[in-house]
Formats: structure tokens, sequence, C-alpha cells
């Protein structure tokens, strides 16, 4: 009976010990697979990495080859544009043309996805430098900045002053969520001016100037120049659209040199043609205009530079008599009438503070 026993024990014994042996061999493999699945892991972060890599450089290349062929496609059209700028002879399509061109430097279409292939202040350079010496050929006298010069010189340079602040909306899309701004080409112009000041004044040192800033220093009579035309054309170009006729045809030459003449002599009073004008029209033809005018003055004025204000196109403003057109009963009319009369008191409101003294320039 005991020996029965005996042998049951030792059965007993020989399975624990089946048992335990079987235990060790899975956790040796357990350890073994988890081993592998470590290596694995560490091998497929490398491939990962290396993806990566290859990815960079796939965009990097990508990047190369796109902006080497879109600068190239993008001077081609500027080139043309400015051309065809200068052929115009209708203003509006010479604004129309300047605005495209405007819109066309390689800084409005910049992302910073290809900042490692072209930085941004790069494309800003490129931008200053190509507006800057492209004016020079039509630029003779860089003291006449008054806003009624009849000759294609001009006409062009009009165009282009009016519209640096015309940027393309890729700007917008391309830099949303990034730490840069949208930038007008008007912006660069002043914060060239701005930074330019600085460096002469030994505030910064040269060596933090970006280039496009050093750029518009070098140019810096250029600067002004447009920055000065821009101001007085703006007005003028208001005047002539509020002058129009109810077809919209501005005042012909004739016309316009006598008012100009009456105006500058005999301060004679005029009407804006409005009572049939479209109101968004008033608001973003001519009230933006003299807007636009104000900032762009303002601004010469808060770097200490004269802005050379037109003076005959400011009494043409100031002499603008607004009293016989029926606002009150715009207002209680029907149709866009309501509208018609917000768009008029706007215009007097954008008016009056381009005639306010203390707003910038002497007149």
């Amino acid at each position: 009976m005991i020996a029965v026993r005996s042998s049951a024990v030792r059965s007993l014994l020989a399975l624990a010990a089946v048992s335990v042996l079987a235990s060790c061999s899975k956790v040796n493999d357990m350890h073994d697979a988890t081993m592998d699945m470590k290596d694995q892991t560490k091998k497929m972060g490398q491939t990962t990495e290396d993806m990566s890599d290859t990815t960079k450089r796939m965009e990097e290349t990508t990047c190369k080859m796109y902006t080497a062929l879109r600068q190239g496609n993008s001077k081609q059209s500027r080139d043309n544009d400015m051309h065809e700028i200068k052929d115009a002879e209708d203003i509006n399509e010479k604004l129309e043309l300047a605005a495209k061109y405007m819109q066309g430097f390689e800084y409005q279409v910049w992302a910073t996805s290809c900042a490692s292939v072209t930085p941004r202040d790069i494309s800003i350079d490129q931008a200053a430098t190509e507006l800057l010496t492209g004016i020079q050929p039509y630029t003779k006298d860089r003291s006449k900045v008054n806003a009624t010069k009849q000759s294609s010189n001009y006409a062009t340079l009009y165009a282009l002053a009016a519209t640096l602040h015309r940027t393309n909306a890729l700007q917008d899309a391309y830099l949303a969520g990034t730490k840069y701004k949208s930038l007008r080409p008007m912006d660069i112009l002043l914060e060239g001016l701005r930074l330019n000041q600085a460096k002469n004044r030994g505030e910064i040192a040269e060596s933090e100037l970006p280039a496009w800033a050093r750029t518009v220093g070098k140019y810096t009579s250029d600067t002004q120049f447009i920055l000065r035309l821009r101001a007085n054309f703006l007005m003028a170009y208001g005047y002539a659209i509020a002058d129009s006729d109810d077809f919209g045809n501005t005042p012909n030459t004739m016309e316009k040199l006598w008012r100009l003449a009456t105006t500058k002599f005999f301060s004679k009073k005029w009407t804006p043609n409005l009572d049939r004008r479209d109101p968004t029209e008033i608001a973003e033809r001519i009230t933006a205009s003299l807007v636009l005018a104000k900032e762009t003055r303002d601004a010469l004025v808060s770097l200490g530079i004269d802005p050379m204000v037109d003076e005959t196109v400011m009494k043409i403003w100031k002499n603008a008599d607004f009293s016989r057109l029926d606002l009150a009963g715009m207002e209680k009319g029907k149709g866009d009438d309501p509208a018609r009369a917000k768009a008029i008191k706007n215009l007097i409101s954008a008016r009056d503070l381009l005639l306010a003294h203390g707003a910038g320039g002497s007149w």
C-alpha cells in the first residue's frame, strides 16, 4: 500500500516537473517573440524615418522644379503685363493690367513648404527690385507728382501707383496658420523706408536689415515718388468717377482742364453726379479711392516724408458741393435709394477726413 502511494507521488512529481519545464519553455518563447517584435518595431521606425527623409527630398525636388518653372512663367507674364499697361490707352484698362501685374509677384504665391528652396525675404526682395527699377524708364522728373499730367508714361505710372494695395488671394490661403503676414506691395515699400530710416539712425544694425529693405533704401527716391504719386492720383481718380455722367463716361480732356482751371483760380463749386450712381460703385470706386489716398499720405507723413499733396485736386474735393443731393429723400425712397444715400454719406465723411487739417501733408 505504501509502495503504491510512493509510486503515485513520484508520478505527480514527474508531471509537475514536466509542467514547470513546459512553462519555462513558454516564457522563453514569449521573451524571444518580444525581442523579435522589438527588433521589428525598430526596423519599422527606421523604415518610417527613411521614408520621411525620402518624402522630404521629393518635396524639396518638386519645390525646386515648380519654383523654377513658375518663376520663369510668372516673370514672362509680368513683362507682358508691363508692355500691355504701357500700350493700353484707357486708364481703367491700365489699372486692371497693373493689378494683375502686382498680384503676379512671386512672394504673393509663396508657401512655407518651399521655404528651404526660396526664403520669403528673397521673393520679397525680387518684387521690390523689379518694381522700383521697372518704373524708372517712365520717370523723367521725380519732383512732378501732380495727378493731372497728360502723357502715356504718367498714365502708366498712375496705374502702377494706384494698384500698390492689390494682393493675390493665394497669399492669404498659403500663409493661413503660419507666422507670416500678408503683405501688399505698398507695405513692402513703406516698411522698407521705415527700416532703412532706423538703420540710418543707428537703431538697428545693417546686418539685421532684410535684403528687401536695403533695396527700398537704395531706391528711396523712386519709392517716395511712386507713393506720392499714388496718394495724388487716387484723389484725382475718385474725382473723375464722381464727375462722370450717368453712363459712367468721365470728363474729356478739355472739360477736365476747364474744371481744373476754374477750380484753381476761381474756386468754382461742383456737384458730384451721384443721383443715379450704383451704391457699390460709389463705395468701391470713389470712397475707396479717397480712403486709400489718405492712408498713403498719412503713412508718408508718419515717416517724416513730405507727401507733396496736389493742391489743385485737393481744392476740387474741397469745392465738391453735396448739398444739392437730396439725401433725406433718398433715405425714404425705394429700391437702392437708401443704400445710395448711405454710400454718399460715407463718401462725404471720407472727403472730410481727407481735407482735415492735421491728417497729413501741407496743402
